[in-house]
């Protein structure tokens, strides 16, 4: 006969299946108190899975993506405004240029003005130049956004392994 041993549930000895029996109340006692654990741990289990369902956003891979993302944005929003402060100085600078140009376009106008013999060419010529002044101001020509290809937010997959 072969040897069918296994583990007593409640004794905790290598005992011979059905040697333990119910004919002992104490054993039997045992058993049932045994059951009652197992259920309450079920029920407790049951309960916090329920509770994990009901609570997916606060799950911790939530709780990470949503950290990456807040990550992200503050990345996105130092680079915007770093962006933003170079524009401004560039286009001061630009500011700057128009500045000079319009002083002399000013000069020439009330030189022209004061002048008692003028032409075409010189009307021409002074509404060229505020006209270049004029598109200088809406064209920002010398500053252009480039974006760049590369990464600079990791970019986050999930990978379910089930």
């Amino acid at each position: 006969m072969a040897n069918n041993t296994t583990q007593c549930f409640i004794y905790e000895k290598e005992k011979i299946i059905d040697e333990c029996t119910e004919s002992s109340k104490e054993y039997r006692q045992k058993l049932i108190e045994q059951m009652n654990e197992i259920e309450n741990d079920q029920n407790l289990f049951l309960k916090e899975f329920i509770q994990h369902k009901q609570n997916l956003h606060e799950h911790a891979l939530i709780k990470q993506i949503d950290q990456w993302e807040n990550d992200s944005i503050i990345r996105i929003k130092q680079t915007a405004e770093k962006c933003r402060q170079n524009f401004i100085k560039s286009i001061k600078k630009s500011f700057k240029q128009i500045d000079y140009k319009l002083f002399h376009l000013t000069e020439q106008l009330k030189h022209i003005r004061n002048k008692t013999k003028f032409n075409e060419n010189y009307l021409n010529e002074l509404k060229q130049k505020l006209i270049q002044l004029t598109e200088e101001l809406h064209e920002a020509r010398n500053i252009v956004i480039e974006e760049n290809a590369t990464l600079f937010i990791n970019k986050i997959n999930l990978i379910d392994r089930s």
